[in-house]
């Protein structure tokens, strides 16, 4: 027993790290890419690596999720099913990768856009049998492997932007660079599995496809419609507005993703703490699904104040004045978003944990039809702010179907009053702190900050709270 907490404890640090490397790195990239290239080609490449980003999960769809499962239940037969899995995640990712060359074709994309799609369509199959390895690396509970690769892999990244955007190298080299870091992970990974998971060799069969497919299709749709509903409308603003509009709204969207690390570190970790409670202990299950409730509502009340109220200066801080000046706009509505999404979290969470994925599918594959429409519609009236309304609007009817879905604890959780209570005081926070939003930011957030945790960590939680997150949560 001591040596699995060990383990559970070792792979929960190291997928912190590789969560938090990947996140991080990728921040910086873009952060890069906006500083050194502008708006203009800032927008044309997250355009082609949002596209690609979507084109990755459908190459992916819940593969390595069945992959990493099996091999967690039991060893036998590994090589054939690692075989099985490889065919068929290649075919998917062969198709997702033709269909994004395609779209690069059809679609009247600017010159500059349509060539970064071309490279990054090649970003799409590396990145998918990448993906493939880590998922290895999971089942066999060696998440070491995957944090030290993408660690490499991401600091060399870093590194040679940083040259080519002093010599002003053009961007297509920058994408090719990205293709470049996919098959360095591969190599690296291969390596890896060759010395310490011996396996027959990889044979191409597509015999058991028919089986998996059914045994992932709930997870695979809810997989890609989940994230799809968060990126389509970066693709409709490259479409009907432009490069420059596409710039300035992703420069918002990758703070957003940089915030969201957060709930998915949590939500990664305890996934299957909760399973697992669901059916041996109901009461710790609740207790603990509330508590990563009570904690993620707590932390990002005052990130969403900080960067709604402050949202001029965080743009100017990280991008720059001038080029990126309307996005502070599209933060102060993604503040919002981002207090929706932590606050709902948990009750999606709640959903799979009580073995009811398929209501979380339906939820989302409505969702980005809704999404779609109202991207439609807001978009060519409003631009991207319509878009940034369109997401305020989606998440909140996501998030009310979440709730709903998840009732069964719903009284439990909103019996705790002291949630209304730091709302409200944030909420009058907010009107102060409004006065004096042109004063430079460290101060009054530095203070709040401080003031707000031990309020929160004193009052608002419990003794048994605490017990948990400190002592028993990691047993």
């Amino acid at each position: 027993m001591q040596s699995q907490a060990n383990r559970i404890r070792r792979n929960t640090v190291f997928s912190f790290f590789s969560q938090l490397i990947r996140i991080l790195t990728n921040f910086l990239l873009f952060l890069g890419i906006a500083r050194l290239y502008g708006v203009t080609v800032f927008g044309q490449f997250t355009t082609a690596h949002t596209l690609s980003t979507i084109c990755v999960l459908i190459g992916d769809f819940g593969f390595d999720t069945l992959l990493t499962t099996h091999i967690g239940r039991t060893k036998e037969n590994i090589g054939s099913v690692v075989s099985s899995l490889f065919s068929m995640k290649f075919v998917f990712a062969s198709l997702a990768t033709i269909g994004m060359f395609c779209v690069g074709l059809i679609h009247s994309f600017s010159p500059g856009t349509r060539i970064l799609i071309f490279i990054f369509s090649f970003y799409v199959l590396f990145s998918v049998v990448l993906n493939f390895f880590f998922a290895l690396f999971k089942g066999h509970e060696e998440l070491e492997h995957e944090a030290i690769i993408s660690l490499i892999m991401n600091c060399i990244l870093l590194a040679l932007l940083i040259v080519f955007g002093i010599f002003h190298i053009p961007i297509y080299s920058v994408a090719i660079l990205f293709v470049g870091s996919r098959i360095t992970g591969i190599l690296l990974s291969y390596r890896v599995v060759r010395a310490r998971m011996p396996l027959a060799d990889i044979k191409f069969s597509l015999r058991d496809g028919k089986r998996y497919l059914k045994n992932i299709s709930i997870f695979g749709i809810h997989f890609v419609f989940g994230n799809l509903y968060f990126m389509l409308d970066t693709i409709l603003i490259a479409v009907l507005l432009g490069d420059r509009e596409v710039g300035t709204y992703q420069a918002v969207i990758k703070i957003v993703a940089l915030v969201l690390i957060m709930p998915d570190i949590a939500i990664n970790t305890l996934l299957p703490v909760l399973s697992r409670l669901h059916f041996e202990n109901r009461e710790q299950w609740v207790h603990l699904s509330a508590l990563l409730n009570k904690a993620l509502f707590y932390i990002i009340l005052p990130i969403s104040l900080t960067l709604g109220i402050f949202a001029d200066q965080i743009i100017t801080i990280l991008y720059g004045a001038g080029s990126f000046g309307t996005a502070a706009i599209i933060l102060r509505i993604f503040s919002i978003v981002l207090f929706v999404r932590f606050s709902v979290e948990t009750y999606a969470l709640v959903l799979t944990t009580s073995q009811r994925q398929e209501i979380r599918m339906a939820i989302v594959v409505a969702a980005t039809i809704v999404n779609l429409g109202l991207n439609s519609i807001l978009i060519p009236r409003n631009g991207i702010v319509g878009a940034a309304i369109a997401s305020l609007i989606t998440n909140c009817l996501v998030g009310c179907a979440y709730v709903m879905s998840s009732r069964i604890v719903l009284q439990r959780w909103f019996i705790d009053g002291k949630q209304f209570i730091a709302l409200a005081g944030m909420t009058l926070a907010a009107g102060g702190l409004w006065s004096i939003r042109t004063v430079p930011l460290w101060l009054p957030v530095s203070v709040m900050l401080a003031l707000y945790g031990c309020i929160i960590y004193f009052l608002f939680f419990t003794r048994e709270d605490r017990e948990w997150i400190f002592v028993r949560g990691w047993k």
